[in-house]
């Protein structure tokens, strides 16, 4: 499946942006430091993978997809499949920027998600446990 990032500011310029037919003017108007190659986008999204089944493969690709750092919101909920050690991957290549997570009815998480979200994750503000029985 693909994943698709979209924040609010990018919706924003999207209804903004003049219609079609002034493409050609906008282009002119670039000067030559603006064709350089596409760069990451700078702004933050969201990604919810409520109740999916989460692979090592898929976590794999998601890594790869250089995503992650792009994401701030992040739901896991119900992901039965998400281990400690996925919860560190996650968390160790999103560059500090998840602000809101939820990895309600984990069941496989235990404590060591929590020192996980502690070592890497120093800019959450928001995070739901709830159902994830084995943290205490």
């Amino acid at each position: 499946a693909n994943i698709e990032l979209q924040s609010s500011q990018q919706v924003e310029e999207e209804e903004n942006d003049p219609p079609a037919k002034d493409i050609s003017a906008r282009k002119r108007g670039r000067n030559a430091s603006n064709n350089a190659t596409p760069q990451p986008p700078s702004t933050v999204g969201s990604l919810s993978l409520h109740n999916a089944i989460i692979l090592d493969q898929t976590l794999t690709n998601l890594v790869e997809s250089k995503l992650l750092p792009h994401i701030a919101v992040l739901d896991l909920t119900g992901l039965s499949t998400l281990t400690d050690d996925m919860l560190e991957q996650i968390c160790s290549h999103s560059n500090a920027q998840l602000k809101r997570l939820s990895i309600k009815n984990c069941r496989r998480l235990t404590d060591q998600a929590v020192h996980t979200l502690v070592e890497w994750c120093p800019n959450l503000l928001s995070l739901d446990v709830g159902g994830a029985y084995n943290i205490t």
